[in-house]
């Protein structure tokens, strides 16, 4: 066959947007003549439109092997690169999606049994592979509760609020650790007038008794070069025969 034929069967097939067809007819063009760069730069533009970008920055790098001084081509593949490149990391990120939510299942089904610290660990392999996870964050929270940190529960999900500040979950669940911070905050707080750990009855119940009115008895000093009387003894009284 004529390989001009098919080159321009080729981009005929793709102004009409049949990619399938234009790729076909530029395979047909190039195994007769490929040294023609045009075509492979049209059979790179038919595989980018399809998005498939692996063939496209192939097509690309031969249109330009073949006419290296071309700028057109130069930046057909330069762009079919950098997406390319996106669509990878795309495809990346959704691998680790999918792997991190395999993880919060762990989690959960850990939390569920009761075994905190498996569960903890489930969830920060989820985060390591998604850092800004909800589930993942919601879930260490959740441990965090369960343990009894109120505090610690309440920090993550302020954490899930500052990348999801549309999640209704994670408010509802700050509204409720706040809350149980508080009602503790409470309990803990002194009666006013009565010290920590003292009951209000026990304010009183140490009041010692009223002092006695009698003035205790003084013994008097005797003046400096007196001497001191002698006390007459009282007479014996006598027994009766």
């Amino acid at each position: 066959g004529d390989p001009r034929v098919h080159a321009k069967l080729g981009f005929l097939f793709f102004s009409m947007s049949s990619y399938d067809n234009a790729i076909r007819s530029f395979h047909e063009s190039v195994n007769f003549d490929p040294s023609d760069a045009a075509v492979f730069a049209g059979m790179g533009r038919a595989y980018e439109a399809k998005s498939d970008f692996v063939q496209a920055v192939s097509a690309f790098k031969k249109a330009l092997d073949l006419q290296p001084s071309s700028e057109e081509y130069r930046t057909d593949l330069e762009r079919a690169e950098k997406e390319l490149s996106a669509q990878n990391e795309e495809t990346e990120r959704l691998e680790r999606d999918i792997l991190s939510k395999e993880k919060v299942l762990l989690g959960r089904a850990a939390l569920g049994l009761g075994d905190l610290e498996e569960s903890w660990n489930r969830f920060l392999q989820a985060l390591d592979l998604m850092p800004d996870d909800h589930d993942a964050l919601m879930g260490l929270g959740d441990v965090k509760k369960a343990s009894g940190d109120m505090e610690g529960a309440a920090g993550f999900y302020r954490a899930v609020l500052e990348f999801h500040p549309g999640s209704s979950l994670a408010a509802s669940a700050l509204a409720e650790a706040e809350k149980a911070l508080s009602a503790a905050a409470q309990e803990t707080k002194p009666t006013e007038g009565v010290k920590k750990g003292e009951t209000p009855d026990a304010k009183n119940a140490g009041t010692a008794p009223p002092a006695s009115t009698k003035s205790p008895e003084v013994k008097k000093k005797p003046k400096e070069g007196s001497k001191p009387q002698k006390t007459q003894p009282s007479s014996p009284v006598q027994k009766k025969k």
